[in-house]
């Protein structure tokens, strides 16, 4: 199976960091690499409420779907 498609790239910093970073791309000054990561947390616990969250998800997703009769 090729999982590529389905991997993500995560970051975390700090708030500061993540506004100055915002400021210098606005500006010009830095331009992120194609493969940095699109998506950036200030904390571990808010990642990992994101991929509970993302497992979630993937889960229902999986989930066959149930026919019901009426009566």
């Amino acid at each position: 199976m090729n999982y590529s498609k389905r991997m993500r790239t995560f970051s975390v910093m700090s708030q500061d960091d993540f506004r100055q970073m915002t400021l210098d791309i606005a500006s010009g000054a830095f331009r992120p690499s194609p493969d940095a990561p699109r998506k950036v947390f200030c904390t571990f616990s808010g990642l990992a409420e994101y991929a509970r969250q993302e497992a979630e998800k993937e889960k229902m997703r999986d989930l066959p779907l149930c026919k019901t009769t009426s009566q």
